[in-house]
């Protein structure tokens, strides 16, 4: 079965998450990873994408250290007509919390990153069920 790339936007200041996720594009998981380490780099990104984009994975603290600064972006994509998930990916839980209650769709911690978009991004379609006479 050959599975259909999907683009994810990142926004994170970490540049080796960004550096970790493009090394985990395979075959087996065709993920198009469209990098910022900035609020602004993130809303241009995201304008530019936004018809494309299957999901965003948002940190919590991109320009001030241990706070919150990434909720007004939160506001932008689902101001938008983006209808994928928004996924917090913090490293505090509490504020991966805050996120979700503001309006990101989900969470996940950074080192499950792969896995929570395999199985969010790649599930097989359902089966048909089939009436037997």
């Amino acid at each position: 079965m050959v599975l259909q790339q999907k683009t994810v936007l990142v926004v994170d200041d970490q540049k080796g998450l960004h550096q970790s996720l493009a090394i985990m594009t395979t075959r087996s998981f065709p993920v198009k990873f469209i990098g910022a380490t900035t609020l602004r780099e993130a809303e241009r990104l995201f304008r530019e994408h936004a018809l494309t984009l299957d999901a965003i994975l948002l940190d919590g603290c991109v320009e001030r250290r241990g706070e919150c600064d990434t909720l007004p972006l939160i506001d932008i994509f689902k101001g938008s007509r983006f209808r994928g998930p928004i996924i917090a990916i913090s490293s505090c839980r509490g504020i991966r919390r805050s996120m979700v209650a503001y309006g990101a769709t989900m969470a996940c911690e950074k080192h499950e990153i792969r896995t929570f978009l395999e199985d969010r991004l790649f599930l097989p379609e359902p089966r048909k069920l089939v009436a037997r006479r």
